[in-house]
């Protein structure tokens, strides 16, 4: 039987300034550790190229390493055992494993990405580097879209500025026939105020996001601009770029720029197209329908277990704030897909 295991933790934490919590798969979350670097491009024929590059603390890598081959070893155990079998004797324990070495730890790091994009992840993006030095690992992935309708198609959080909180973004053209790009901030977001960040302080947390437009960008409402580019830099050590983004999160964000050949149709709504790729990907197979009988068997798929822990100093500060909510974790639980 092919079982996987997918353990989605969220750890919260508040009332310690100097303490910092990590959420990361892959590089850095609202209070990841490490550094996270994300470039959109959009060329004039609608194709897109996204790359992301992350470091992270070697140690943190290491850790979702385990994890996964544990879960790996429990997908690959017999379909049933015998209830009446003579339990195997004890095995003495075994020595703890030595730390893996930097090819080793890549490799699995590669193996890793590339079960999970099958099972729930992200298909189509692809490892281009993967960098492991004595304390960090650097990871570049790349993913390109065929067109802007496949990229809204895969929801902001997949493209965007997710640390800003945005969950909608609509591509259309103003009166004067420019691109205009409006980014819509998650429901409740504006209710939070300066609560992200005290996080992104406490974590040092480390992020860019910049987009290249076919294009010359007119205006922007993210901190940076130059020709065709524009993005937004995060440091938890700087406040000065601490501040500049908590001015972005819960307000519509607007980019204007020139087409520079870019062709749009229609307005394109990312919630719209997420809805109708969900629909697509969740249609009925085009198979005759047939009674179950001898020869059926329902297996589980994936265990997804979400816990949430509010630690006593944080507890009454955070139990409905942002942190919980917007990763579907505000209670524990487990899901079983079959």
């Amino acid at each position: 039987m092919k079982f996987l295991l997918y353990s989605s933790v969220a750890v919260v934490v508040a009332g310690l300034l100097g303490s910092s919590a990590s959420g990361q798969y892959f590089g850095a979350g609202v209070f990841g550790e490490g550094n996270n670097r994300t470039i959109l491009v959009i060329q004039p024929d609608g194709s897109c190229a996204l790359t992301n590059e992350t470091v992270q603390p070697r140690k943190s890598l290491e850790m979702q390493v385990t994890g996964w081959e544990r879960a790996s070893n429990m997908a690959e155990g017999p379909d049933s055992e015998d209830e009446n079998a003579t339990p195997a004797p004890a095995q003495p324990a075994k020595p703890e494993q030595e730390t893996l070495t930097n090819e080793e730890l890549a490799s699995k790091v590669r193996e890793m990405h590339q079960e999970q994009g099958g099972f729930g992840g992200d298909a189509g993006t692809e490892i281009e580097q993967v960098g492991v030095s004595t304390n960090l690992v650097r990871l570049v992935t790349r993913r390109g879209f065929g067109s802007l309708k496949e990229l809204l198609g895969q929801g902001v959080y997949a493209w965007g500025p997710s640390l800003l909180m945005f969950e909608g973004a609509r591509f259309g053209t103003d009166t004067n026939h420019n691109l205009r790009i409006t980014f819509t901030p998650a429901q409740n977001a504006a209710r939070y105020g300066r609560t992200p960040g005290a996080g992104w302080k406490a974590a040092g947390v480390k992020f860019e996001w910049k987009l290249a437009l076919p294009g010359k960008i007119l205006s922007s409402g993210l901190p940076g601009t130059e020709g065709d580019e524009t993005w937004v830099r995060l440091n938890g050590q700087k406040p000065e770029t601490v501040d500049a983004a908590l001015q972005l999160v819960g307000a519509p964000l607007v980019i204007t720029a020139e087409l520079g050949g870019l062709k749009l149709d229609e307005p394109l709504e990312s919630r719209k197209l997420v809805r109708t790729a969900w629909r697509q990907s969740n249609a009925e197979p085009d198979l005759p329908i047939t009674d179950a009988g001898p020869g059926f068997q329902a297996e589980p798929v994936s265990l997804t277990i979400s816990t949430v822990h509010y630690f006593p100093e944080g507890k009454e500060h955070f139990k409905n704030g942002p942190q919980a909510s917007m990763f579907g974790m505000e209670s524990p639980g487990t899901v079983v897909s079959a």
